[in-house]
């Protein structure tokens, strides 16, 4: 069985890079090159857009994954075996009933023993999705404002750790108020970049039976290139307009100072503020047994052969 999960770039991003080790710790000796059968990874992937990609001939198993981008739902024929699904959203999204919903299976590192023993909790940590991270010298700005800066391209493991030591997280990676709320670390959802997803965010939370609160905090552009290399740039756009070659989207403007003191100004609102989020323990409970339930039963029909090549 061959695990399959989005991998954007070649610089990481926290959420898809948890499946690197997840799996394999949650269902020992089940994975292998095998592509006859795929295991659809955590992340936004149970949708055309990604499922358009694998072996048109291959099994394939959902535990966990969510829906709703683009293309639409995948045709589910016999070759598809569901486990469950992120949330309610992705549920009817995929003509699913409410019976498969589990929820984020990240919320089970709670249970990694790794993790058992974080220490004491200490300061408030921000962390960019990958869409910002390029776009603002976030970690300068997290210095500036008194918080704990939070790369969601760093190692996973090293992250998942220094989330679960936090007092509170101010996110805008989804799978960061998933680790935090698995923790029990109080979280703030913000929004900066335009392309941030809502749907998704409401897909888990309402697995837990949690009512979303999003913030919005001013998407700012100052791009960590070298000043040479936008020169450049910008000197061959201006002379390919001159000779009537279209170059594309014009370059965009570098954000003002009143742009950049409205985020900071919105930010230490959210730190002073503080207007928490995290789920109720119970129905969080409730929604991790289901998935270690679904994992058992994947475990037991891969143990006795249901999957095997004929």
């Amino acid at each position: 069985m061959k695990l399959e999960y989005s991998r954007p770039g070649s610089h990481g991003n926290f959420g898809d890079d948890l499946n690197e080790w997840f799996w394999d710790e949650v269902a020992p000796g089940l994975l292998d090159d095998d592509d006859s059968t795929i295991l659809l990874g955590m992340g936004t992937i149970f949708s055309r857009w990604f499922t358009d990609q694998l072996p048109a001939d291959s099994q394939k198993i959902v535990i966990g994954s969510g829906g709703g981008k683009a293309g639409g739902p995948p045709h589910l024929d016999d070759k598809w075996h569901i486990y469950g699904v992120r949330g309610p959203l992705t549920a009817a999204y995929s003509g699913l009933g409410q019976e498969t919903v589990l929820t984020d299976p990240a919320m089970l590192l709670r249970d990694f023993p790794e993790f058992s023993d974080l220490g004491p909790r200490r300061g408030i940590g921000f962390m960019p999705h990958i869409w910002s991270l390029d776009h603002w010298d976030w970690e300068k700005t997290t210095r500036e404002l008194g918080l704990e800066f939070i790369n969601p391209r760093d190692e996973a493991k090293g992250t998942v750790r220094r989330i679960g030591r936090l007092e509170g997280l101010i996110t805008e990676a989804m799978h960061g108020a998933i680790v935090a709320d698995a923790f029990r670390t109080p979280w703030i959802a913000v929004g900066i970049a335009p392309g941030f997803e809502t749907s998704k965010w409401c897909d888990w939370a309402a697995s837990l039976g949690m009512a979303m609160t999003f913030h919005s905090v001013r998407d700012v552009y100052a791009p960590k290139r070298s000043t040479s290399l936008r020169i450049i740039k910008g000197a061959i756009k201006e002379g390919l307009h001159r000779v009537g070659i279209k170059a594309g989207k014009r370059a965009r403007p570098r954000s003002g100072e009143w742009d950049v003191a409205d985020m900071k100004g919105r930010l230490r609102s959210l730190i002073e503020q503080k207007p928490y989020q995290l789920s109720n323990e119970a129905k969080l409970d409730t929604a991790l047994e289901r998935t270690r339930q679904a994992i058992a039963r994947l475990r037991q029909d891969a143990a006795t052969g249901k999957f095997a090549r004929k």
